[in-house]
């Protein structure tokens, strides 16, 4: 979706992009919390764990919670399906939304403004202010890392168990290879049909709960194989466009998360909490996208 686009539908949310691309969810839930799904592949924030679909700013994963703000000078929003990693290097089974900035313009000045009205008390402005930067290079190395397939987590967690006391380790290292693999035939100018296969890994969240053994803390790590098959096509001059694909992702040790479990303690109290816990899942589905341009010349 590209910016000019946003701007013609008065897209202003993050969230409000769902409505353009099939499979999408976005919620935003303020502070905290806020996720993004894709094709049923969610991700819940207490989980302590990478989450399932990326969304990145400017090549730079960044957290939901910052993504969902009043979106500006944008020049282009992409929705990427399936299995995501390969590329930037911090694997997504789910997919990416990536978000791109407008280039800046450094021969000068420039200045972009925008208002809205609706007829349910709802405004919506936006103002930028552009100057001319000049890029000075740093007299060190200097360099962001946003996350790691590694998992990390300062400090240790010590959980009672009776008179003795376990110790789950502050850190556990995983690595794991992710890859994907496609092939596409373009049968004709205007018709491309393809088949995907994805393979990828996260490491296992973590349960913040006390008085359970160490297995009920952290589990195993997530792998999942991912299938798809469609094609691209577009007819009428252009005007119509038909694009369809059918899907299945299989995995092993899914991060799922289930709150206020109630459950009965090493030391045989009764206590209730969340719990971060991998099971198996299977997702089978299918996407239809169909679009037609009434003002194509």
């Amino acid at each position: 979706v590209s910016g000019a686009q946003l701007a013609d539908l008065n897209i202003f949310k993050l969230e409000d992009v769902s409505q353009l691309a099939p499979g999408l969810v976005l919620e935003s839930n303020g502070a905290f919390g806020s996720v993004a799904q894709l094709r049923g592949v969610g991700f819940n924030s207490n989980a302590s764990a990478a989450p399932a679909v990326d969304i990145y700013f400017n090549n730079t994963p960044v957290d939901a919670n910052y993504a969902f703000q009043a979106i500006y000078d944008i020049g282009q929003i992409e929705v990427l399906r399936g299995p995501q990693g390969t590329l930037r290097g911090r694997p997504a089974p789910g997919g990416a939304v990536t978000i791109t900035t407008r280039r800046p313009d450094l021969s000068g000045f420039g200045a972009y403004a925008s208002i809205s009205f609706e007829d349910k008390s709802t405004r919506s402005s936006t103002s930028i202010l552009g100057l001319a930067v000049v890029a000075v290079p740093l007299p060190f190395p200097c360099a962001f890392v946003p996350g790691s397939v590694g998992s990390t987590y300062a400090s240790t967690c010590n959980f009672p168990v009776g008179p003795k006391v376990t110790t789950v380790p502050s850190s556990r290292n995983s690595s794991a290879f992710v890859y994907n693999a496609s092939l596409k035939h373009n049968f004709s100018d205007d018709f491309m049909g393809y088949v995907r296969y994805g393979h990828s890994f996260r490491p296992a969240g973590v349960s913040t709960v006390t008085g359970v053994t160490a297995d009920l803390v952290q589990g195993d790590n997530e792998t999942s194989d991912s299938y798809e098959a469609g094609f691209k096509s577009k007819w009428l001059d252009g005007r119509l466009r038909f694009n369809a694909a059918v899907y299945h992702q299989d995995f092993k040790n899914f991060i799922g998360r289930f709150e206020e479990v109630p459950y009965i303690d090493v030391s045989n109290q009764v206590s209730s909490g969340g719990f971060t816990y991998p099971g198996d899942a299977k997702i089978d589905g299918g996407e239809i996208e169909l679009a037609y341009d009434f003002t194509h010349r």
